[in-house]
């Protein structure tokens, strides 16, 4: 058998001359398209458009034409890798060759084989174990694609029967096959995010390419050319999920104060990048569906040859990952959130036509859904019935979502609802306080970036390829804010400062609170000096007060002097219900001649920092 020869669709019309003395107008003419759809560029598994072959021959060319079929060998080259799934023993995938249009059936025994070095190997999670007899039809059954090469780029169909269209066995001018030959490759799934991620929705990323090439083995007085463009399109990448957030809709709760779900409602919104970017168990289904009827809906394709052809192995999924969330903080999510309603913060309560439709799942951290797909609801939860909890492991915790219901046709998006709380333990500082955040991704999550046997989910996006995480929530410090206006150490005078913690009150109706004073030095020393550095004190108990004189502070409870300064104070106290009083005048330790005092000033510092008086 002679060497194969290389022809390519590098140039618009390269022929293989498989017997160099035929007339070259006996030539088989075979053009090249694909389609090319939106694919979400954070995928690792997406499914690019078909590549086809169709393949003619002029009737002038009839009488020419004396071989029924020949082999060939097919080799498609992407600009990415190649993740079909692969048989781990042979990496046979389970992308498709399909050859339609034409009469393979030569000796007419209605049994037509590939001429594979592999024949048809069965591929991974091929499913039923027909998939490659011999059909009972009169065309060859599809063939699935073997890896080729180390790279992962490529995928190799070898041994296939071509039939020649128009083929005329009596040379009489009648053509005994259709005038077409079509050759379709189909089910190939390629790494999209190995080409970058757009910067958001709507901005275009990365064109797919393919390069088809042919390898002939000379059986007939045949010649082949291929036209077509360098590097056809088979997918554009998008950036598939978007991510909105609302800064001035938070949970800002204090940690002395019960926070519940009604006080703490948030929303996070994902945002669809282009139609097809989520799809429902439905569209998953019709994926699998629409492949395997371009290999069944070739005339004389019998029904068992769509077995193992490679469709998505569910729906999308969407992941919420919550980070940094405080001991003694709950989070839950709504189950169901309302995707029709346009603004669920605005009070008109409009709907949108979108037709999406979420369901609340319990999955792992790379967003692979639990084997009981069930929803975590505590039954001592601070938060209502109507939110499920997420189960949260040193802070961190995920819960996913599945796309239950969505249009093909919209560009859709839902704000789910998110809801935080706490039971208040300020005696034990629980809950922590401290700022925690979500984040949304695709689901699941993985860093499969090539072919793999059939052990890895289809879809799968790749790890890192979520939002910036959003900071819903804080828990704050049950603070009091005291300003003293006017304190003096200079010309004789001193002042003494007193602050009150009254978190414990008569009625019992106060939350006991413990904590430290931060005292800040506003103002200058005798001379111009530096005021003193800021200055921590002990903790003050519920009840009890801190005392201290400017020339000599107190060491009982932690407060340095602040010998000739003169200016202002503010103290910065840890618990809630402070209060603070002070005492100017030249006569400590001795009999005064000037006297004044004064009750503080209470500085709001959760409110735009407007001061109040106490109702003085």
């Amino acid at each position: 058998m002679t060497a194969f020869k290389k022809l390519s669709v590098f140039a618009v019309l390269v022929a293989i001359a498989l017997i160099p003395s035929v007339a070259s107008a006996n030539v088989i003419t075979c053009a090249v398209t694909a389609t090319s759809p939106q694919i979400r560029a954070e995928g690792i598994a997406e499914l690019v458009g078909d590549i086809t072959l169709t393949c003619t021959s002029g009737e002038t060319d009839i009488e020419l034409i004396t071989t029924a079929n020949f082999l060939v060998n097919i080799v498609a080259y992407y600009n990415t890798n190649v993740t079909n799934p692969e048989n781990a023993d042979d990496e046979v995938t389970n992308a498709v060759l399909v050859v339609g249009g034409g009469d393979t059936d030569a000796d007419d025994d209605a049994t037509v084989t590939t001429f594979s070095e592999n024949e048809c190997v069965t591929p991974a999670d091929a499913g039923a174990g027909t998939a490659c007899d011999d059909s009972t039809a009169n065309v060859q059954d599809p063939q699935y694609a073997e890896r080729n090469g180390s790279d992962g780029t490529s995928l190799k169909w070898e041994g296939v029967v071509f039939p020649v269209p128009n083929y005329d066995s009596d040379a009489d001018d009648t053509a005994e096959f259709n005038e077409t030959t079509t050759l379709r490759l189909t089910g190939v799934r390629v790494n999209a995010s190995l080409l970058g991620l757009p910067s958001g929705t709507g901005v275009l990323g990365s064109d797919i390419e393919a390069d088809i090439t042919m390898l002939a083995f000379p059986t007939g007085d045949n010649s082949v050319v291929l036209s077509g463009e360098d590097d056809v399109d088979v997918g554009t990448s998008l950036l598939g999920l978007g991510q909105t957030s609302d800064d001035d809709i938070v949970t800002d709760g204090l940690q002395c104060a019960d926070e519940t779900a009604a006080n703490s409602l948030t929303y996070i919104t994902i945002e669809e990048g282009f139609p097809t970017a989520f799809r429902d168990a439905q569209a998953a289904a019709s994926e699998q569906d629409t492949i395997s009827n371009q290999v069944t809906g070739e005339s004389g394709h019998a029904e068992d040859n769509s077995a193992g052809v490679g469709g998505a192995s569910q729906a999308t999924q969407i992941m919420l990952s919550f980070t940094g969330v405080p001991d003694g903080v709950e989070v839950g999510v709504l189950l169901t959130p309302d995707c029709q309603e346009d603004d669920p913060i605005a009070a008109d309560g409009a709907d949108d036509a979108d037709t999406l439709v979420l369901t609340a799942w319990t999955c792992d951290a790379d967003g692979v859904a639990d084997a009981a797909a069930a929803v975590v609801d505590d039954a001592d939860s601070v938060l209502d019935a109507a939110y499920a909890d997420v189960a949260l492991t040193d802070g961190a915790g995920q819960i996913c979502y599945d796309v239950s219901t969505n249009s093909s046709a919209l560009t859709e998006d839902c704000a789910i609802t998110i809801v935080s709380g706490w039971t208040a333990d300020t005696a034990n500082d629980a809950p922590a306080r401290a700022s925690y955040s979500v984040s949304t991704s695709y689901a699941p999550l993985s860093a499969v970036t090539s072919g793999d046997d059939d052990t890895a989910l289809v879809p799968r996006f790749l790890t890192g390829t979520g939002h910036d995480a959003w900071e819903f929530g804080t828990v704050n410090s049950c603070a009091s804010t005291i300003l003293f206006p006017y304190v003096t150490n200079q010309s004789g005078f001193d002042t003494g400062l007193v602050v009150a913690n009254t978190s414990m009150d008569g009625d019992g109706d106060g939350v006991d609170q413990a904590g430290t004073c931060s005292i800040a030095y506003y103002g200058e020393t005798t001379g111009g000096g530096d005021a003193p550095d800021a200055d921590t004190t002990d903790s003050i108990p519920a009840g009890d007060q801190l005392i201290w004189l400017l020339s000599s502070g107190n060491s009982d409870q932690g407060v340095a002097a602040a010998a000739e300064f003169q200016g202002y104070v503010i103290a910065t106290c840890d618990f809630n219900w402070g209060h603070g009083y002070a005492f100017i005048t030249d006569g400590f330790g001795g009999v005064p001649t000037l006297a004044q005092g004064y009750l503080a000033l209470i500085i709001d510092a959760r409110a735009a920092n407007t001061v109040e008086t106490l109702g003085q």
